[in-house]
């Protein structure tokens, strides 16, 4: 059966509303899901935001930390440096004049612990430092 001039024309009329009508719902569907996004990225935004405010102040600490340990490892290198020249000296100077060094309290003192206890800090703040280097 051959359709008229005016049944064809209300056809097209018909889909082109339909066409028209299609395009506003997905629009309107559009529109739901780039809310729903938005909602969801300040849901994350906001748990997200004081998590990097946190991780940017440890960042620093740990930078400062570095710089202190790097100053704490060289005052202690230095303390060695000198102590061990000093000690060396006392003990010749005590030898020279027939003296045993380990007869003065403060040269046993200073023989029996502290050099070891500063070599022993002097390594737990390099491992401190690397590790956290490696942060």
């Amino acid at each position: 059966m051959k359709q008229g001039k005016t049944e064809k024309a209300v056809f097209a009329k018909l889909s082109t509303q339909k066409v028209e009508l299609g395009s506003v719902n997905e629009l309107a569907d559009l529109d739901n899901r780039l809310s729903k996004t938005e909602e969801l990225g300040k849901k994350y935004f906001d748990r997200i935001e004081p998590a990097a405010k946190k991780a940017r102040e440890l960042k620093e600490e740990i930078r400062l930390g570095l710089s202190d340990l790097e100053f704490l490892r060289k005052q202690i290198a230095d303390a060695i440096r000198d102590g061990d020249m000093i000690m060396k000296e006392f003990s010749n100077n005590a030898d020279e004049i027939g003296i045993d060094p380990n007869t003065n309290n403060v040269y046993k003192k200073l023989k029996s612990g502290y050099i070891k206890s500063l070599v022993d800090l002097q390594n737990k703040a390099s491992k401190f430092q690397q590790e956290l280097k490696s942060l």
